[in-house]
């Protein structure tokens, strides 16, 4: 039996079946670093830590490869930040949470930094 193929190398992973689907995460996990960039000494810096919530039930629906899904998602953002020249201070991290409050269908992505990452650049003026 042949081993299974990484979720960034399987069509089925990216396929808009019910949604969210992952493609939906990776575009709104770049649309987080794109509303959340910013400028200090002619470096564009990101935010580096992403927090994605779904609704229980979407949450369920990745359960036995929820490990391998952050990872992909992880390398996604990263690669969206290389394509773009943009720095982060720190290592992207990127989590999934369930939330009581989002109906089936629905996620939320937050950004922001941790707090050693944000005391360092503002000790770098733009």
């Amino acid at each position: 039996m042949p081993a299974p193929q990484p979720l960034i190398h399987d069509p089925d992973f990216w396929a808009l079946g019910p949604r969210p689907a992952p493609v939906d995460m990776a575009t709104e996990l770049a649309r987080a670093m794109e509303v959340g960039r910013f400028v200090r000494r002619d470096t564009t810096y990101v935010q580096t830590v992403y927090t994605v919530a779904l609704s229980p039930g979407d949450l369920a629906r990745f359960d036995g490869r929820k490990r391998e899904l952050v990872a992909t998602l992880k390398d996604t953002l990263a690669w969206w930040a290389r394509e773009r020249d943009y720095t982060a201070p720190g290592e992207l991290r990127v989590r999934l949470i369930a939330d009581d409050e989002l109906s089936a269908g629905q996620l939320t992505v937050e950004a922001g930094l941790r707090r050693d990452e944000a005391a360092k650049l503002g000790r770098i003026r733009g």
